[in-house]
């Protein structure tokens, strides 16, 4: 898979996935869909945006549905990753007014601050995602400098 100068590689983000979910295979290239025992992985990357220690993606939440998508995960820059749970991502969507972008993906802006990844929206309650974060042990983690 692609390298990427501002978060960590796929291959790498594949490397932390806990061992419940291997081993896994690719079920869609382009839409980077990995089938695993726990269920179908959709693999988006962001990176920590400065100053403001964001991370920023789309989703489709009809794609999540389609699809049968279990988990999201989530590059977090070079820290690691999100491993979220689609059901919580689908029940937050539907419960709160979050805002979308022009191709009608909705907007997901997680605040990383004092160890905590919060996803928030400028109309919309937050939601704690810190117990889904699986940091990269190996990586130096000043290159986000949180």
């Amino acid at each position: 898979m692609r390298k990427s100068n501002k978060c960590l590689s796929y291959d790498r983000v594949l490397t932390l996935l806990p061992k419940e979910f291997k081993p896994m295979s690719i079920i869609n290239y382009r839409q980077k869909l990995y089938q695993s025992p726990k269920g179908i992985i959709l693999l988006k990357e962001s990176q920590i945006y400065q100053p403001q220690k964001v991370l920023w993606s789309g989703v489709d939440k009809d794609i999540l549905e389609r699809e049968d998508i279990s988990f999201l995960c989530l590059t977090a820059g070079f820290m690691g990753i999100l491993l979220i749970p689609v059901e919580c991502l689908i029940q937050y969507i539907e419960n709160n007014d979050v805002s979308t972008l022009k191709n009608g993906r909705t907007n997901l802006r997680i605040r990383v601050d004092g160890g905590k990844f919060v996803l928030y929206d400028t109309n919309a309650k937050e939601l704690d995602l810190t117990n889904y974060f699986i940091q990269d042990e190996h990586t130096e983690l000043s290159r986000d400098s949180i």
